[in-house]
């Protein structure tokens, strides 16, 4: 595999020339062997951008996905995800194709709330106004409407863990939801700007403290005090901003949640639950909690409550 500071820049060079001649098709070598092969669809220039990418293997360049980006998509973006199918395809491309379960695949996946519909085929995946639908090795995202987002197609046998990372990867390039977590981090103080996207919906991002509570501040109580005063400096410097705190169990704030006033972004909720030790640790059963989507919240209480019923 070629190393991201090698690959990368190829890579989006290859892109750009073909975006910028406007050439039908193009065939560009990357380093150690791989190649990316990228056209236009019947629109020209103008409609969507197609690519192709290959993979050395012992019978000789074997294809790992196909990718179609809609005429609004960043390429940048569409260079990253690609870096991405490179960086996450199978050792043995020429092997045959292999389709992961659904199920294994929502298992990894960090991003969205997944779910498999009625009278439906495939996995669905919701990220604030992108929708992913994975189904017999194809990914599509979709922004909105039909026409905008993009797709790949996957070749050879990728794993569960690959296949959930490229659904991950997908929805946050093509959402740009990386924008505003830079942007935050840009305007908090060095101690409190670890800021990371969020993982329910792209117009959201997350601030973590970079240091924990000390000794003499065992509930957190000025750590938190110190949380919320950053964040209300936040807002008075960012006023199209909105911001939730989340807090531990015994209440205090452990990080934000900040989010753009104009997305309307959902609020999420507390979801806690009481697991149980495992065999050979001591007795005591640990109370977790998180912030999930309302709908997110009830899908597992219910679940939580089957089980409870069936044992």
């Amino acid at each position: 595999m070629p190393q991201p500071n090698t690959l990368f820049p190829a890579l989006a060079d290859a892109l750009a020339l073909h975006v910028t001649t406007g050439a039908r098709r193009t065939r560009t070598d990357l380093p150690n062997g791989y190649a990316v092969a990228a056209g236009f669809g019947p629109h020209g220039p103008a409609g969507d951008l197609q690519a192709a990418v290959f993979a050395p293997s012992q019978q000789g360049p074997t294809r790992i996905c196909n990718a179609r980006f809609s005429p609004g998509t960043a390429l940048p973006a569409a260079t990253r995800l690609l870096a991405r199918a490179v960086r996450e395809a199978p050792a043995a491309p020429c092997a045959p194709t292999v389709r992961p379960a659904l199920a294994d695949v929502a298992r990894h996946l960090t991003v969205g709330a997944p779910e498999q519909r009625p009278d439906e085929p495939g996995l669905f995946v919701e990220y604030g106004h992108a929708t992913a639908w994975l189904c017999e090795g194809r990914l599509g995202v979709t922004l909105g409407s039909a026409t905008s987002g993009g797709s790949i197609t996957f070749s050879g046998p990728w794993d569960a863990v690959a296949v959930a990372a490229m659904v991950d990867c997908a929805l946050l390039e093509l959402t740009d939801a990386q924008a505003l977590a830079a942007e935050v981090s840009a305007l908090l103080p060095a101690r409190w700007n670890r800021v990371l996207h969020d993982q329910w919906h792209p117009a959201a991002a997350v601030a973590l403290p970079r240091h924990s509570p000390g000794p003499d501040d065992p509930l957190g109580r000025k750590f938190s005090r110190e949380l919320m005063a950053a964040g209300r400096e936040l807002l008075t410097r960012w006023p199209d901003l909105e911001m939730q705190p989340f807090c531990s169990n015994e209440g205090a704030a452990v990080a934000l949640r900040v989010s753009r006033r104009e997305a309307r972004v959902p609020e999420l909720v507390k979801f806690a639950r009481l697991v149980p030790p495992r065999a050979g640790e001591p007795p005591i059963s640990v109370l977790h909690s998180e912030y999930v989507p309302p709908a997110v919240r009830a899908a597992r209480r219910a679940a939580l409550f089957a089980g409870a019923g069936r044992e």
